[in-house]
């Protein structure tokens, strides 16, 4: 193989890396991890990993039952796994749009920002709730998770826990605030910053 990496998204490395754990799984497996949104995208890209020679399909038949359509990963698959995990991680360029709106607050209130701190506080809540679902999913399995495996769960777990804290505090300063939107304007003299020139 050579050096530069095919040009296969982060879902594809996910369905490569699930293959390579379980040996052989279904694209019925495969759709209940939920990494596609429909059966017609999960074809696709697991043709996508076929025609690439990065994977093999058995197509075993059922009498009356649909086809079962079987993936495994080939020797090729594994080494360009291998290949993109050796690889640094593209740095983190992180765009909340929550943030954009909560710096530009003042123009609407404190009241409309509260709202939306409150449904970021609910997403992260509900975060929680799923990397318990993953603790207890990965007990269920045949071999114990490995500790690679516990420790992605536990940084998403440190990551929302440590959002939902960041919520409660913006809330309790929100509701400090003067309810009115623009509340000293008047008084507000705005003042240009030199910003470091970047690249285009």
């Amino acid at each position: 193989m050579t050096g530069k990496s095919l040009a296969f998204t982060e879902r594809d490395r996910a369905v490569m890396s699930e293959v390579t754990r379980f040996g052989v799984m279904s694209r019925h497996q495969l759709m209940r991890l939920k990494f596609f949104a429909s059966k017609t995208r999960a074809n696709d890209r697991l043709k996508r990993l076929v025609d690439e020679g990065l994977a093999t399909r058995d197509v075993q038949q059922h009498a009356g039952k649909p086809d079962r359509h079987a993936y495994t990963i080939t020797d090729r698959g594994r080494d360009e796994l291998h290949r993109w995990l050796a690889l640094p991680p593209e740095p983190h360029k992180e765009r909340v749009e929550l943030l954009l709106k909560l710096f530009h607050g003042w123009e609407m209130g404190p009241a409309v920002m509260i709202e939306h701190v409150k449904g970021a506080r609910a997403e992260h809540e509900a975060f929680l709730q799923k990397y318990d679902h993953y603790d207890e999913a990965m007990a269920r399995e045949d071999e114990p998770p490995t500790p690679y495996w516990l420790m992605t769960v536990s940084c998403g777990r440190h990551i929302s826990k440590a959002y939902i804290e960041w919520c409660d505090e913006t809330i309790a300063g929100l509701e400090k605030l003067p309810a009115e939107p623009r509340r000293g304007a008047e008084d507000w003299h705005p003042v240009a910053h030199d910003h470091p020139e970047e690249d285009e």
